[in-house]
């Protein structure tokens, strides 16, 4: 899940799971209005940042260290336990 924050020159907003919410409250703070639409519009300076949800990043970092080898896959230890023991 990607995750949405509007920054600042001066503010950094917080991280929302939903961008519409991370709109909404960056026009709160004043960096930038909706409309009668409900259309955001940035002030000039205003930046976008987003980012993978702390949950989704730490599992990434887990596929890539098994997939370098730095960490043992589970194939790898059920085998390593023994005759007639099984990791569930």
């Amino acid at each position: 899940m990607t995750e949405f924050r509007y920054i600042t020159r001066h503010r950094r907003g917080k991280w929302y799971s939903d961008l519409k919410e991370a709109q909404a409250q960056a026009s709160r703070i004043g960096a930038g209005y909706l409309d009668s639409t409900g259309e955001f519009y940035a002030y000039r300076g205003t930046v976008l940042e987003f980012r993978a949800s702390p949950a989704e990043a730490a599992e990434e970092q887990i596929r890539l260290r098994m997939a370098s080898g730095a960490l043992p896959h589970a194939a790898d230890e059920s085998a390593s336990l023994g005759s007639g023991l099984s990791v569930a």
